[in-house]
This record gives C-alpha cells, sequence and structure tokens, in this order.
C-alpha cells in the first residue's frame, strides 16, 4: 500500500518528492479551478488564483449531481450523460487572437461510465468559432484539440490507443506553448506522456482566437446541429492554467491529487505507451507484486 503508507513524504517513481502538503508551482497560473467540494456551491466557487471564472450548474434536468466521497475519497460530480457546467466567457479564459497563441494547459480527473464520444473540458460548443477542447474521442482515445475558426483548422494532440477505462477514475492533461506547431502540445495520463501520442496540424492553421462561447465542463460542441458529445460519469478538479504547465509537474500533480481517486497507473516497466496500464481496486492502491514500480528489479 505504497501511496497509503506515504502519511506526510514519500520518494514516488524517477524520484518525484512528493508531500500531502504539496503546493501547485503553477497556482499563480490558474485560471479556472472547480475542486466540487460542496454540493451548495451553485454558482461553483473558482479556487483558481484569478478566481473570477465562478461555474455554473445547467438547469432543469441538465444539473449533474454532486456526491460526497461515494466514488472517489473526494466530492465530485455525476454526470448522466446530459448533464454540464458552465462558466461565461472571459479575456483569461481566451489563448489566442488569431494571429499568435499563448501558453495554456487544461486538466481533469475523470471516470467514464462508457466509452463514447464525449467532452471533458471545452470552449467550443459547436455554433460559430470554438477554441478548444479537452474530450474522450469513442473507445477511451483522449484528444486536445484546439481550433482556427477562421479557416475551420485546427492543431491537435491524440492518444493512437485507447486509454479510459469505465473501471477507474484516470487524470489527464492537455498542455500547449503557444508556439503554433504539433511540437508545443502534450498530453498527460496518470503524469505521463509516452509515445502513443499523435499530434497533427491543419496546414491553414494560424492561431486561436478570443471568442464569446462558454467553458463548459461535461459537454462539448453543446449547441452543434449535429448533436452535443455529453460525458456519463463523473468528473472532479477541474482546472485551467495560462501557462505550459511542465511534465514533471503535471506528474507532481497526478501524484498528489491521486490519493483522492481509484485510479489507473503507468506500468512503469514500460513507458513506450498506455497499453500498459495496470488497475487497482477501491481506494486501496494494492501495488501488484512487481516491485520495479517502486525502483528495483
Amino acid at each position: 500500500m505504497l501511496v497509503a503508507a506515504c502519511a506526510i513524504l514519500c520518494v514516488l517513481p524517477g524520484g518525484a518528492l512528493t508531500s500531502f502538503g504539496w503546493t501547485d508551482p503553477y497556482y499563480t497560473n490558474t485560471v479556472l479551478w472547480y475542486e466540487f467540494s460542496s454540493s451548495t456551491n451553485d454558482p461553483t466557487d473558482d479556487s483558481s488564483y484569478l478566481g473570477t471564472n465562478t461555474g455554473h450548474l445547467a438547469a432543469g434536468g441538465a444539473k449533474p449531481t454532486w456526491t460526497a466521497s461515494t466514488n472517489s475519497l473526494s466530492a465530485d460530480y455525476y454526470f448522466d450523460g446530459g448533464d454540464y457546467i458552465w462558466a461565461a466567457d472571459a479575456d483569461s479564459l481566451s489563448f489566442g487572437n488569431g494571429t499568435n497563441d499563448k501558453a495554456f494547459s487544461v486538466g481533469v480527473w475523470f471516470r467514464s461510465d462508457r466509452m463514447t464520444n464525449a467532452g471533458l473540458v471545452a470552449k467550443n460548443q459547436g455554433t460559430t468559432g470554438g477554441e478548444y477542447h479537452l474530450t474522450m474521442q469513442g473507445a477511451g482515445i483522449l484528444q486536445f484539440y484546439l481550433i482556427d475558426p477562421s479557416v475551420s483548422a485546427y492543431l491537435m494532440a491524440q492518444s493512437t490507443i485507447p486509454v479510459g477505462r469505465t473501471c477507474c477514475w484516470v487524470h489527464v492533461v492537455g498542455t500547449y506553448n503557444g508556439n503554433g506547431g504539433t511540437n508545443g502540445l502534450g498530453l498527460y495520463l496518470n503524469g505521463k506522456s509516452p509515445a502513443s501520442v499523435g499530434r497533427s496540424k491543419h496546414p491553414s492553421y494560424v492561431a486561436m482566437e478570443n471568442g464569446t462561447q462558454q467553458v463548459t465542463v461535461g459537454v462539448v460542441s453543446r449547441d452543434s446541429p449535429t448533436g452535443a458529445r455529453y460525458e456519463k460519469g463523473f468528473l472532479d478538479d477541474v482546472r485551467i492554467y495560462s501557462t505550459n504547465v511542465s511534465a514533471s509537474t503535471v506528474e507532481a500533480l497526478f501524484w498528489n491529487t491521486a490519493t483522492n481517486y481509484d485510479f489507473s497507473y503507468h506500468d512503469y516497466n514500460d513507458r513506450s505507451d498506455w497499453s500498459n496500464t495496470v488497475f487497482v481496486g477501491n481506494f486501496g492502491y494494492d501495488f501488484p507484486a512487481d516491485t520495479s514500480f517502486v525502483g528495483t528489479n
């Protein structure tokens, strides 16, 4: 029970020093952070450094259900396949001006009930424009997608093998350094970005544009005439940063929040892809007997 036993301080794979008093070094760059810690928070509190991008639960039957530590060790929201949370458009949530992009990152913990097309975090509602989304593209394929709406062009990173699972919580982060190229994109699953990430760019892509659409959690293309793509499952710990979060910090963020979840982790014997994912049971963190996970053979 490696993680559970690290009550105060612990060294994890790769020598990363982890403490439960860890402070995100990029916290001053957070522009949206939904912890979902209380069911009374509608509007949903924005715990980010900026603190101005309040979330709102969708009205009526589209309102997700808050759950108090039942399917994670942290409170979260359950989305039934037609629910969402939204934040009003703000300049702080846009990262392009049509000529140049700016660096940003998006992260979320999720546990899906189904492996179908679904929006996790998006500023793209399927009407005119759209800026970016972090989504599942069916069969557990994850995608971080940027949009240049004037020329219907894109810049994206996508897992080339299925990585989502219905059994467990997964942490995913998309990062971008703003350089307009595929080499500026990162996509991380449970703290790692292995080789099984494909990147592509439409030849006409220049930059995102500062649009007027909401940021939504739990849906992408909500107003699309061809159909919205809703998540069905649990979502938690939604973060948007106005910077390109480093690989080491993405890994530290995973390890310092993973104690809240029944999660999957990558087998450190093979970091080349996500096919070697091992899943653990409910909150026990009973790692397999293969001690290579902790750095020995």
